[in-house]
């Protein structure tokens, strides 16, 4: 099926309700979500001033962190109808977190669904928007946000420079000092949806397009262009790749040399089967690279697991497999992941031990024995329907979770901060929009 199918389309695009389809003979579970993020205006709102902001929907549809500042993605309700979608940034004052700002762009519709993918290193904040028409419907766009004296001003605006109509450049973005590099799952260069990854890099205080990555065996329907950057290294998945089945999924990897990136290594799960789609998350912290893979049957039928490898004398090697101590079948453990040197975080918004799509974070641990399950993250009000979990960062001794539904709807959403205090993670505090109900 053609990723440009409408039901396809609503797994690219959206992340939340769990629903069933079948490709074929071949079934495979879909997360959508049930809200469009994007943005209308660019306000900077000081901690301190009054905050009469409208309710909010979707509050955590992405979510990421630097050590001083947690960014978290919503859509504004004006009236019965969803505005566009806004970024809410929350820096650290002495042991609180607060709010600091709203970041959002005048120019993005609702539709854009700016905000579907987040990410942050030091003072540069990333932010997806899938569905931006600027270069064409779906074309998509990214827009880059700097901090310069304590405040957070848009700095650019990114798109392909071969953009097309429905790639849906900006579905994920990664970020490393000086370099960007966002995907295009539905890019069509070598083959329809076959997907892409577009490289950009900063020189004098401007973003310009430095490199266009694609998969040495590149086939269409793979949708290639998920992506995590590192210091000179990348991952990029495909995890629709079919070379070991049906959506099995696959990851490439590629170093900078001499100024240029270069694949230099294919991943994929030892164990790897039809429909397990290693690659649907990924994040890369050093010479460590986690994948989720939602359909593996590690802990029963779509019980999801995360397959971690390590690069070792400039050989890439699974090092493990993770799945979930209390898994269950359809927990969907591995749709969201991130890394950060010896702490990997694992989503699982289907976990249902606080009720059915509760959802619940494992956090492990890297020890003298290997990678171990150091805590199972919960939220301290969770409610079935709230899938917490969907989305996750991690920066040092920080971990944040986005749980963007929050109980059936009736909530806005909320994204929960958990720090490591004495080798053991608790909560510390619950992010939400302003004014809403807690």
């Amino acid at each position: 099926m053609s990723a440009r199918s409408p039901a396809l389309r609503q797994q690219l695009s959206l992340d939340g309700i769990m629903v069933e389809m079948r490709t074929g003979t071949h079934r495979r579970r879909v997360v959508i979500l049930i809200t469009a993020v994007v943005a209308a205006s660019l306000h900077q709102a000081p901690a301190s001033a009054p905050q009469d902001t409208p309710p909010w929907a979707q509050f955590g549809v992405s979510v990421a962190a630097v050590p001083d500042a947690i960014f978290v993605a919503a859509s504004p309700m004006r009236g019965a109808k969803r505005g566009p979608g806004e970024v809410h940034v929350f820096e650290r004052s002495e042991s609180r977190w607060v709010r600091a700002a709203e970041l959002s762009v005048p120019e993005a519709t609702i539709e854009d669904l700016f905000g579907i993918s987040m990410a942050a290193d030091g003072d540069t904040l990333v932010v997806g928007a899938q569905f931006a028409d600027a270069r064409g419907k779906d074309s998509g766009l990214a827009y880059v946000f700097e901090r310069r004296a304590a405040r957070w001003h848009q700095a650019a605006v990114l798109s392909a420079s071969d953009a097309a109509a429905g790639d849906q450049f900006g579905l994920t973005v990664s970020v490393r000092g000086e370099t960007i590099v966002v995907g295009a799952r539905l890019a069509d260069s070598h083959g329809v949806d076959a997907g892409a990854a577009y490289v950009f890099t900063r020189h004098d205080g401007r973003w310009q397009q430095a490199a266009k990555l694609m998969a040495s065996d590149a086939a269409a329907g793979d949708l290639f262009g998920r992506v995590s950057i590192g210091e000179h290294v990348m991952v990029v998945s495909a995890d629709l790749n079919d070379d070991r089945g049906s959506n099995a999924g696959k990851a490439y990897a590629f170093e900078s040399r001499a100024g240029a990136w270069t694949e230099v290594a294919t991943l994929a799960a030892k164990d790897g089967t039809a429909g397990d789609e290693f690659g649907v998350s990924l994040a890369l912290t050093g010479d460590t690279a986690v994948f989720g893979a939602i359909g593996s049957d590690s802990r029963g039928e779509d019980s999801g697991a995360a397959y971690v490898f390590e690069r070792r004398q400039s050989q890439w090697t699974q090092a493990a497999r993770l799945s979930a101590s209390d898994g269950a079948r359809r927990q969907q453990f591995g749709s969201a992941v991130a890394a950060d040197a010896g702490t990997i975080v694992v989503g699982a918004p289907d976990d249902g031990g606080k009720g059915k799509g509760a959802g619940a974070a494992y956090v492990f641990e890297r020890g003298t024995d290997g990678w171990t399950e150091a805590a199972k993250l919960t939220a301290s009000d969770a409610a079935a329907a709230s899938w917490f979990g969907s989305t996750v960062a991690v920066s040092g001794n920080t971990i944040v979770v986005g749980m963007h539904l929050n109980g059936e709807g009736k909530r806005p959403g909320a994204a929960y901060v958990f720090e490591r205090r004495q080798g053991a993670w608790s909560e510390v505090a619950r992010l939400g929009p302003a004014g809403a109900a807690p």
